[in-house]
């Protein structure tokens, strides 16, 4: 009796502790968790939805309630599939609960409402069960009913301590999870419609920053919850602010303690899955704790941008979209934790909008709305392709258990004594080879025993001897399903071996870092090396440091190698190879060279490792040297020599040597060989014999990937980028795959094309093959689509990237310099000098772009004190940059001063000079300069020549500007672009000479754009010339008719010459069209931060406050400096 109220107490404390499961049936509709992923109905599920919390406030009037059905059925239409929205309202206006356990029936009727909707269009529900803050009662409400009732509390934070308090809440939950919906006729603790339930909205408790009252209160509530609905999840409500269990990552939390723990806090039994809010720099460092720490799904549950923002556009809120919704897609797409994301909020058309900043109505907001449904479209594609897959293993695992295989072989192991595994000692391979290739029939031993596939394990051990496998069989079976690639089965039977010694770890590990797989190898090897009874071996080794290098993973790779140095073991060719191939593939090729010079015996391999790290490194002359030195030492070079060797003569340009190792080739008969007569092609094309680098490739007997890439390569290097593309086509109408590098390369190949249309064609194209997070491909992407002027699609392809180089941070500020986004240029160096890589010249040359082309001075000069600090000032790229920036910041006495401290002449650095002087209609020192430089030894480029003319059209000089276009060609051989033909015409209408300057225009060798015939139209307003201004407005309103700087120059055309009746009936056709004047943008400086802003406009922070202060400053004209000063100086 005693042993049964034990048990029945023990299961009490089980089932409330939520220690033991309930199953429910897939197919219930209730939403699930299994690992790091959601599932419903056995499906995998993922959360594309918004914020709405006042629905249940809308809904209890019942005049009201078509609006929330309008939400829904907008949001439905978008392919949003969850609502979070409030389950409270405590006290004052409106409530839900007058007093403790004292209800508002209509309110309740209106949360019945929403769900019954919800359920209507298919949305599940994300039900918070009380508040932090003081909206709709909170926490504070709570704490004050307890006072009432005589309970001594000092602070709103006794909410999660005091015991009455806490039985309050407790008594809300129960109410809320036993309420009978007066709609759908079912409880709700029995509705699937509901997703889950949230403790509460962002719990915070500042007055214990050590996060135990916390922890101990979701602890409680948890298993409350729990113990009355085992349906539904249950989530905490947490903004992710780290805690004590992860004081290293406490410095990603703003710059406050609130007294939760996102690990600890999540990591509670009960807590089902993880969330935050809003701060996108947190997403990845969330995901990954998700994955590693936690091991459960995250839901992103607020994020948005407000109008109230300074400078706010709907672009800058795409983007926003854009770029949280990316690292969602891409976790969910590689079967990562992130399972969607929540925006704040959506509103009904119609409604009150609550004016905190982040409402968004669909049906108004059509760019976020295409944003929004197009990542519902895609986290739909991916929970086809996964149902697919998951259905296509079920297949197989159900086909491998009807042809027996390895799983009836090993049942047989399994069930052998011990006895019976000392019976053989071998057993023919070929025969076991057939247990897995004859679906009815198993053979076992020295004599062919068949056997049945409807026989069971058991009576066939019965029947039959020897009746075990040893271990050289059993490995033998692994390494042959991880050679034929089938590492899926492999790792199933490995799994359930019922012993593994070194061969079976290194084969299955092997198996990994032949697939790629590298994170997933070294963890099975650190499980190796901890595993008792087994010991380390230098191929072994040797296997653990390849995974290193494709991991990335220096820290491991550098402890193997302090291992192979205790061990002995670094002078094995096999694990000296490795670490000197992993360093040279980390860039650490001066160690590489250590552990080279350090070895006793040089194979091939290793002489062929170290000049490949050399070449890879950019040390193309150094890598032949140890090619000489390979030769002197006696050791043959094979083929893979050959083919490092000519790549870096292609890349010196060196085609003497290259020749030397073609005839080398054709010695020990390698140039047939696939790699060699690619690294042949691609040698004599970059060395400039492009017909004998097509000949090598029409001969070649194969072409495979490497073959057509280095052809599409050379043709994108020759600015060929038709030839690229058909190649492309080409080699795809041969049935050959493209690989990353392919991609890469027809990509550049849209970029120098503009082709929009097949850059995204290319795009989706990378998408299906998995290669578009790839480095070669996300960067080309990146630069095709800011050619293109897709900015935020450039930044979608960045802020998706699950690793980066500094090639892609280049590369995105760069793109935000050149599009003019210089606050975006400057975020992103802040935070690739923090998390990223070293920024590079090219960085620091786009950020000093920004600071030019903004006219912000004391930006550049810290840019300019930063480069001098690490040494870059006399890079090329960066003396140009500086030049340019204190050229357009009107200091070009600062300009001159870099450029005259220049150690090296170059033509960018003399150009940039040039340009500044034009600029400044400094006329005499831009034609000064141009004339020493042929002195210097430089010639002019075609840029040059743009600054060169720009200071003729400056200066009026018309027949001086004339001399140097028609010099460009003559002498330089220099062919006029249309950028020239602009400088022309600029220079003809600032003469006065309009006839002339329409004349060039239509003789123009180019596409007569919007910029040459603005060009005409505004000097036609200058000289009042009506014929020539209307034929100008004619051709520019045929490429916009809603230009409006061109209605109102013609309108400004007219009125000047007093035709007031035309200029009228600009003006009206302007209202009649629509068409607006935008209102110009404007930044200013205010003690370190750029701010944008534009005329008029009064939301954003302090607007009010500015223009109180303008109209001060207006009324008092006598107004003193040092009364300014002050006035400015009583807030920030």
């Amino acid at each position: 009796m005693k042993l049964h109220l034990a048990l029945g107490f023990l299961l009490v404390v089980l089932f409330n502790q939520n220690l033991l499961t309930v199953h429910v049936e897939a197919g219930d509709d209730f939403v699930r968790t299994r690992r790091v992923h959601f599932f419903l109905n056995g499906n995998p599920y993922f959360a594309n939805g918004f914020n709405a919390y006042w629905l249940m406030y809308v809904a209890s009037d019942p005049s009201q309630r078509p609006k929330v059905s309008a939400a829904f059925r907008e949001a439905a239409a978008h392919g949003l599939t969850v609502a979070r929205t409030w389950a409270f309202s405590d006290g004052g206006y409106r409530p839900l609960q007058y007093a403790p356990g004292s209800y508002n029936e209509q309110m309740f009727k209106g949360l019945d409402f929403v769900i019954a909707e919800a359920r209507k269009y298919r949305i599940k529900l994300i039900l918070s069960l009380a508040n932090n803050y003081e909206s709709f009662g909170g926490k504070k409400q709570y704490v004050n009913w307890a006072r009432s009732q005589g309970q001594y509390l000092t602070s709103d934070d006794d909410f999660f301590r005091n015991p009455v308090v806490k039985g309050y809440y407790k008594n809300h939950v129960k109410t809320v999870l036993n309420r009978y919906n007066s709609f759908t006729g079912m409880h709700y603790k029995d509705d699937p419609t509901i997703m889950a339930w949230e403790l509460m909205n962002e719990p915070r408790c500042t007055s214990d920053p050590s996060g135990k009252t916390i922890q101990a209160w979701i602890m409680e509530m948890a298993s409350h919850v729990k113990s009355i609905d085992r349906n539904h999840l249950l989530e905490a409500g947490l903004e992710g602010f780290y805690g004590q269990s992860t004081p290293q990552k406490k410095r990603l939390n703003p710059s406050l303690d609130i007294g939760t723990d996102f690990i600890a806090n999540n990591q509670i039994p009960g807590i089902d899955f993880a969330t935050l809010s809003f701060l996108n720099n947190w997403l990845d460092a969330h995901i990954r704790d998700a994955r590693i720490a936690l091991r459960k799904p995250i839901l992103l549950a607020e994020f948005g941008k407000s109008w109230k923002d300074p400078g706010f556009n709907t672009y800058q809120r795409d983007q926003l979209f854009n770029i949280v919704y990316n690292k969602i897609y891409w976790s969910a797409k590689t079967g990562g934790p992130a399972s969607g994301g929540l925006f704040w909020q959506l509103l009904a058309q119609g409604m009150e909008s609550f004016r905190d900043g982040y409402e968004i109505i669909l049906s108004e907001r059509s760019s976020t709305a295409n944003v929004i449904a197009q990542q519902s479209h895609k986290l739909d594609q991916i929970r086809k392709i996964f149902t697919r897959r998951r259905n296509v293993q079920r297949w197989k695992r159900a086909r491998a258990k009807r042809r027996g295989g390895w799983h009836a072989l090993l049942g047989h192991a399994c069930f052998a004594t011990s006895s019976d595994r000392n019976m053989v000692s071998t057993i023919r391979v070929h025969n076991l080879r057939k247990v897995c290739t004859v679906p009815n029939i198993a053979f076992i031993g020295n004599k062919d025993i068949l056997v049945s596939q409807t026989t069971s394990i058991n009576s066939f051990r019965k029947q039959h001897v020897p009746n075990a496998i040893n271990m050289l069989e059993l490995n033998s079976l692994l390494k042959n399903l991880v050679k034929t690639g089938d590492l899926h089965e492999a790792r199933q039977m490995f799994d359930v071996m019922p012993q593994r010694d070194e061969i079976s770890w290194t084969t299955i590990i092997s198996g990994y870092v032949r697939a790629m797989k590298s994170s997933e190898a070294l963890l099975l090897f650190s499980k190796m090396w901890l595993s008792p009874g087994l010991s380390m071996d230098p191929f072994c080794l040797s296997i653990a440091l390849k995974a290193c290098a494709l991991e990335f993973n220096l820290n491991f790779g550098e402890l193997l190698h302090g291992y192979l140095v205790k061990s002995g073991f670094i002078n094995s060719v096999f694990a000296g190879s490795a670490l000197l191939d992993m360093y040279a593939k980390f860039g650490k090729i001066e160690l590489g060279i250590i552990v080279f010079d350090e070895m006793p015996i040089k194979s091939v391999v290793s002489w062929t490792a170290i000049i490949t790290g050399l070449v890879h490194g950019g040390y193309y002359k150094k890598g032949l040297v140890y090619l000489s030195e390979m030769r002197k030492s006696g050791v043959e070079y094979d083929s893979y020599t050959l083919a490092i060797v000519l790549k870096a003569c292609a890349c010196l340009g060196a085609l003497n040597f290259g020749r030397e190792i073609h005839t080398h080739t054709v010695k020990r008969g390698f140039n047939d060989t696939s790699y060699v007569a690619n690294s042949l092609s691609t040698m004599y094309n970059k060395c400039g014999k492009l017909d004998y680098g097509l000949r090598l490739f029409d001969k070649m007997n194969t072409r495979d990937v490497v073959s057509w890439t280095s052809i599409i390569t050379t043709y994108v290097q020759m600015r060929e980028d038709v030839n690229a593309i058909e190649a492309f086509t080409r080699m795809q109408e041969a049935g050959v795959s493209p690989n990353e590098f392919t991609f890469a390369a027809v990509i550049a190949s849209c970029s120098g094309l503009v082709r929009i249309s097949w850059g995204e064609q290319l795009h989706a194209h990378v998408l299906r093959s998995g290669l578009a997070d790839t480095l070669s491909v996300a960067n080309s992407l990146m630069t095709m689509y800011s050619k293109c002027g897709q900015i935020s699609s450039a930044a979608m392809v960045f802020h998706g990237m699950s690793r980066r180089d500094t090639i892609s941070w280049s590369t995105i500020i760069a793109v935000y310099s050149q599009g003019g986004y210089g606050e975006e240029a400057f975020e992103h160096l802040s935070w690739m000098r923090k998390e990223g890589p070293k920024p590079t010249q090219f960085a620091f040359a786009s950020v000093l772009s920004v600071c030019g082309n903004m006219a912000i001075l004391e930006q550049g000069r810290q840019l300019h004190a930063h480069v001098l600090s690490i040494g870059l000032e006399q890079e090329e790229m960066i003396q140009s940059a500086l030049v340019n920036m204190y050229s357009k910041c009107g200091c070009i006495k600062d300009a001159e001063k870099v450029f005259n401290e220049a150690e090296n002449y170059n033509i960018v650095t003399w150009t940039a000079m040039i340009n500044g002087y034009a600029d400044h209609g400094y006329i005499h020192e831009t034609i000064n300069l141009f004339k020493m430089l042929s002195k210097v030894g430089l010639k002019p480029d075609s840029v040059t020549f743009i600054g060169l003319l720009t200071a003729c059209s400056h200066a009026g000089l018309a027949g001086l500007g004339f001399h140097y276009f028609n010099l460009m060609s003559s002498k330089y051989q220099i062919r006029p672009s249309k950028e020239h033909y602009g400088c022309m015409i600029d220079l003809l209408c600032r003469a006065g000479q309009l006839t002339e300057a329409e004349e060039m225009i239509k003789s123009m060798p180019f596409h007569r754009d919007d910029v040459v015939w603005s060009t005409l139209l505004r000097a036609c307003r200058v000289q009042g010339n009506v014929d020539c201004g209307e034929r100008a407005a004619e051709k520019l309103l045929e490429m916009d008719p809603n230009c409006a700087g061109t209605h109102i120059t013609l309108a400004n055309i007219y009125s000047a010459k007093g035709k007031w009746r035309e200029a009228a009936d600009v003006r009206k056709m302007m209202r009649t069209k629509g068409v607006m004047k935008e209102p110009g943008w404007s930044w200013i400086k205010v003690k370190d931060r750029v701010s944008a802003f534009v005329a008029g406009e009064r939301s954003y922070p302090e607007g009010e406050e500015i223009y109180g202060m303008l109209d001060l400053l207006a009324s008092r004209v006598d107004i003193s400096v040092q009364e300014l000063g002050s006035l400015l100086d009583l807030e920030d």
